[in-house]
């Protein structure tokens, strides 16, 4: 009889294991896109302002824009790493960026998570003002997928703006 238990609640947990993953539960959803090998222009830097939240395209993957307080223009992975929602359409608070499904909260200089449920870092992206443009790439990492992982091992808390 405790062995039937055992058996029945090793096939029970299996299962659960098995519909979180269908699911997409704790599955990062930004693994495989990548960007090329350069910087690529993708908006007037004028068209860009306040704490306005924008999504462009770089090689097929949304990217979402947006400046600092501080103006620097900040370039993350648009679509969020919980359950995929689109960062561009969430709210901004600060320096922060919500995400309008669930409310994962990131910080838009460093992609590091503020709030869960989120619990990968939203990959960031280059960006640049170059002629009046604003350009977002991965030079270093040319073709590489977004680099979620560099962004664990890399992240550095980002200087105070004041």
């Amino acid at each position: 009889m405790v062995h039937a238990l055992a058996n029945v609640l090793g096939l029970s947990l299996s299962t659960a294991s098995l519909l979180s993953f269908a699911l997409g539960i704790r599955v990062n959803r930004t693994v495989g896109q990548s960007v090329g090998e350069s910087f690529v222009p993708v908006l007037d830097a004028a068209e860009l302002q306040g704490d306005e939240l924008r999504q462009v395209e770089v090689d097929g993957v949304p990217v979402l824009l947006a400046r600092t307080r501080a103006g620097e223009v900040c370039a993350l992975a648009s679509t969020c790493t919980h359950l995929g929602g689109p960062l561009a359409e969430g709210s901004r608070e600060g320096d922060t960026v919500t995400c309008p499904w669930h409310g994962s909260r990131f910080d838009l200089r460093t992609g590091a998570v503020v709030e869960g449920p989120a619990v990968f870092v939203q990959p960031r992206l280059e960006a640049r003002v170059r002629d009046g443009r604003i350009e977002v790439g991965l030079p270093a990492a040319a073709g590489a997928e977004l680099p979620e992982l560099a962004n664990l091992a890399n992240l550095q808390a980002p200087p105070d703006p004041s």
